[in-house]
């Protein structure tokens, strides 16, 4: 097989052609003609489509990562990082809504973990931005637990009790799905993402106030 053909590649030509065209542009047809390869040389490296995609949308959480590193570096409590990772996580998936849904919650979410471990061990640069402690949490596939680990250091700060932030963290990932399903049922623009993104976080931080201690 060719030194070129490599796992990190397949994932930039996938990624390339979703973000270009759309994920209907894409089949292992038109990949593998575009990498002027076999289609058996995909499957050596993924079970199907479907776990491409999931890899290759991992390269929109770069950016979102990007504005995370910012976070940290602005916020000055545990609670207003944990506001702002929200604000700009659901500003980045409703502005990319089908991929955002398809990751996390799409046929390989369960899988998510082992793919989050193994995509930036290919992409290692993609979590230069933040410190070990930080890259940890997002390097954790499960939402719901990536969420919690953020929450819990807000009852280490006083914030929250920890029975509050076990609600809070539930409570927060229901909300950000009801609100991700819907928009995906409507004609996509910009406009319609940004409003549906100021609402959620408006609903999310009133509740959010109620239960905080301080």
């Amino acid at each position: 097989m060719r030194e070129d053909l490599t796992q990190r590649r397949f994932i930039e030509e996938t990624y390339r052609i979703i973000s270009t065209e759309g994920r209907e542009a894409l089949s292992i047809r038109r990949l593998a003609g575009d990498m002027h390869c076999n289609s058996a040389n995909i499957y050596r490296y993924f079970k199907d489509l479907d776990e491409l995609v999931t890899y290759a949308s991992l390269r929109y959480l770069t950016a979102y990562l990007g504005d995370v590193a910012v976070c940290y570096a602005k916020s000055e409590t545990t609670y207003q990082t944990h506001v702002a990772v929200w604000d700009c996580f659901s500003r980045h998936a409703f502005a990319n809504g089908p991929i955002f849904d398809n990751l996390f919650f799409g046929r390989h979410s369960r899988m998510l973990n082992d793919i989050i471990k193994n995509y930036y061990a290919i992409f290692p640069e993609d979590l230069s931005g933040l410190s070990p402690s930080i890259a940890n949490i997002f390097s954790e596939g499960s939402f719901n637990n990536r969420d919690y680990l953020m929450i819990s250091r807000c009852v280490d700060e006083g914030w929250f009790t920890a029975e509050d932030a076990k609600f809070l963290n539930s409570f927060s990932i229901h909300l950000f799905l009801g609100y991700l399903k819907e928009l995906l049922q409507k004609e996509p623009s910009e406009k319609l993402s940004k409003s549906y993104h100021d609402d959620f976080m408006a609903t999310l931080v009133k509740i959010m106030d109620y239960f905080r201690l301080k």
